[in-house]
């Protein structure tokens, strides 16, 4: 994650957040009629040689991290549709993995739909085509010319199997023609003049969901918001409303951070990349815009950007007031931390950026956004800071630069250094030797200190937790039910993450010291009180054994943190599950 070119396209460092968010937000699309193809099945999380590599992942790891999110997808949300990554997972590529597509996909998790490669996926392994027939994979992008020539060869040399392979590509048609039937596609118009009045609306939709993402990280002496009478100077690069590659998406009617900070601050607002010192001094606050670029196609050094960092630590010795805008989705050194007054984490905000900002900074918003990743101190602290090494150095490229030299076709590739250390046809291994344990998991584990920890994220109000209380239903109805009353102290009308976590005291297997098991945001006018009841099923208190491949909870006392973030949850309570009150072994 810290690295990763495409993490501006995840949910975030744990399952459970990245299962609710992935069912939330299929099941609203699906309900418009469109077909939703989440993407990447499964393991693709770097772009390092990412045609090439196959991610090395035990079957309690894959169960409890990976196949989580997509199991939500299909068992609770229903969805249609399906994209494999570009990688190979445990030596097969995903796209011809019968076991992950056809036996846990479409057998167990009940997909019925479209299962579609990523577009290169076909042409790299054209020696192995007889798998993709019997994967549960329906549709080659961006065409079936390999599949297409392997089954007209094949029929020609064996006519034996021209029924069985006949059968099988029904069965590929079957599942991608199925969704489109079942949704609706074919029984309405394709263009539908009406929705040309939506866009006003859309916006305002775009515009407070940028608003709830914003996270403050730091607000020192209350810096943050700012008065309307305050001069203002933003210096450092224009920001990017989402990342390069598949994902970016143009949009219409773009405000950007200046036009909207202009139409709050007026005159008492200007713009300036590169500020003088004279400059820097005359405003009252500067905020400095910090952009790291990212994108599918490559990772990108934890080191970057340098030299904007360069240039925030230069305007930092010059002025008292510096508030940092991180526009990123991955994480880069911290160290120039102690020398500002704010920071506010802005991800990639969309068109309606500006006036989200605008109305953070200005105090019209207070801040609830919670971070989804674990910012670490050096990348050297993360699970895995050699995951892209060759020769000894990482190799930051992973797009088809080396396509036609890994398949025999040329004698080198462009870059020198990749084929130097890489073979023709050889596949890169990727193990997950940090298992279970990754984000702020292995931070846990290994009593790692971090600068700002997952689930973190300040507001302008203040909040207090009281009350816990826990009933134990899981025997009759196979829930528990937690509450826990929460309380704005301050007179600022606001909204907080109420983040519930599990630890298992004794177990049998190794556990996470805690695992997020439950959340749910909550507005607070100033000087309220609400209660907030929080749902926990068997899964929450359930590992995968491997030994009967199941989900299995031990009886014991498991214990339940409920807080705003992950290192600050100061409510507890003990939930004991007592043998014979609950089955041994869990299956959804």
């Amino acid at each position: 994650l810290s690295v990763g070119g495409r993490n501006f396209e995840y949910f975030g460092e744990d399952p459970f957040l990245t299962r609710s968010m992935a069912v939330a937000y299929i099941r609203a699309l699906q309900e418009t009629g469109i077909v939703a193809v989440p993407k990447h099945f499964i393991g693709n999380d770097q772009d390092f040689c990412r045609h090439i590599a196959s991610s090395n992942i035990d079957e309690r790891t894959l169960r409890e991290i990976y196949l989580q999110p997509w199991e939500g997808v299909y068992v609770d949300a229903q969805c249609k549709g399906m994209m494999t990554g570009n990688n190979l997972v445990n030596g097969t590529p995903v796209h011809m993995s019968r076991e992950l597509i056809e036996g846990i996909l479409r057998k167990e998790y009940g997909f019925s739909g479209i299962a579609m490669t990523d577009w290169q996926n076909s042409s790299y392994y054209p020696a192995w085509q007889e798998k993709v027939l019997v994967s549960g994979e329906t549709l080659m992008m961006p065409d079936n010319g390999t599949l297409m020539q392997y089954i007209n060869r094949e029929i020609a040399e064996s006519p034996q199997r021209a029924a069985e392979i006949e059968t099988l590509v029904e069965k590929m048609l079957y599942h991608s023609l199925l969704p489109l039937f079942e949704i609706g596609i074919y029984d309405r118009p394709s263009y539908i003049p009406a929705h040309n009045d939506t866009f006003e609306a859309h916006k305002e939709t775009v515009r407070h969901i940028a608003e709830e993402a914003i996270t403050l990280l730091k607000n020192e002496n209350s810096i943050l918001p700012i008065p309307a009478t305050k001069r203002i100077l933003l210096a450092g690069k224009s920001e990017y409303f989402c990342g390069n590659g598949s994902g970016f998406v143009t949009g219409y009617d773009h405000t950007d951070f200046c036009t909207g900070l202009k139409k709050i601050y007026g005159q008492n607002f200007q713009y300036i990349e590169h500020p003088s010192e004279e400059e820097i001094k005359a405003a009252d606050v500067v905020l400095f815009n910090l952009v790291k670029d990212t994108g599918e196609g490559k990772d990108i050094p934890f080191e970057e950007p340098a030299e904007q960092i360069a240039e925030l630590r230069h305007i930092a010795a010059l002025h008292p007031n510096v508030v940092v805008l991180i526009t990123a989705a991955n994480t880069f050194p911290m160290d120039w931390l102690d020398d500002v007054q704010g920071v506010l984490w802005c991800y990639y905000l969309g068109q309606e950026r500006g006036n989200a900002l605008a109305n953070i900074i200005s105090g019209r918003v207070s801040p609830s956004g919670k971070l989804p990743f674990t910012i670490e101190k050096s990348f050297q602290d993360s699970p895995a800071p050699t995951f892209n090494y060759l020769g000894g150095n990482p190799y930051w490229r992973g797009n088809n630069e080396y396509r036609s030299y890994w398949l025999g076709l040329t004698e080198q590739t462009v870059d020198d250094d990749f084929s130097q250390w890489v073979r023709p046809g050889e596949i890169l291994q990727v193990p997950y030797r940090e298992g279970i344990f990754i984000g702020y998991r292995w931070y846990d584990r290994h009593n790692i200190p971090v600068i700002f920890p997952f689930g973190y994220g300040l507001s302008y109000a203040t909040f207090e937790y009281s009350n816990i209380r826990c009933e134990n239903r899981l025997a009759e109805e196979g829930m528990a039910y937690v509450s826990v009353e929460v309380t704005n102290t301050s007179s600022i009308p606001a909204k907080e993450v109420v983040q519930l976590y599990v630890t298992d005291v004794q177990c049998s297997v190794e556990r996470p010291q805690k695992e997020l098991k439950a959340f749910e945001k909550v507005s607070l006018a100033g000087r309220e009180t609400k209660t907030v009841t929080l749902k926990l099923d068997m899964r929450a208190f359930s590992f995968w054994d491997i030994k009967t491949h199941q989900w299995r909870a031990e009886p014991g006392e498991f214990r339940i943190s409920v807080g705003g973030s992950s290192t600050n949850s100061p409510e507890n309570t003990i939930l004991t599950l007592s043998k014979g009150m609950y089955r041994d072994s869990v299956r959804r």
